[in-house]
């Protein structure tokens, strides 16, 4: 048997399939990255929360599943963590960083925190991630915009 040699055209093959595949298949996913900010030198957390302006990149979310009820020690609550894929080679062609850790992304109306990303290069030792993949948690605003006020009919 003899030994498979990969050059660096056909590298380059798979790596412009790839950019196609992700921008004609797949659907627009909007993201908002972490402004960095002055970190507290007691906890160590960004004193203020500030994101940058959206941006859209193509993306592709293997399941989307219904939601799950889960039951609560204070009632009922649902959840749907996700996974989502982006194309690095798309993201440097368009010239869009990717995602990462602390970042927010709006998925049918919700918007999701990013809790972990892990690049893939698909069983091929190029050492080349052809995906990046990152894992969804469900957030939820935790006080009304200020100024809001709640009414209740009776």
């Amino acid at each position: 048997m003899s030994p498979t040699f990969i050059t660096e055209a056909d590298v380059n093959f798979w790596r412009e399939k790839n950019i196609e595949i992700y921008s004609m298949f797949f659907i627009p996913i909007t993201i908002y990255k972490l402004k960095n900010a002055p970190h507290d030198t007691l906890y160590g957390e960004d004193l203020n929360v500030e994101y940058e302006e959206p941006y859209t990149l193509a993306g592709y979310i293997p399941n989307l599943p219904g939601w799950k009820q889960l039951k609560t020690k204070f009632g009922t609550d649902e959840a749907r963590n996700l996974n989502a894929f982006f194309s690095p080679d798309l993201a440097a062609k368009e010239g869009k960083p990717l995602p990462t850790v602390g970042d927010r992304i709006v998925i049918q109306n919700d918007t999701y925190y990013v809790s972990q990303e892990n690049p893939e290069d698909y069983g091929s030792n190029l050492q080349m991630h052809l995906s990046w993949i990152v894992t969804l948690i469900r957030t939820r605003p935790l006080n009304p915009v200020q100024g809001t006020t709640i009414q209740k009919e009776y």
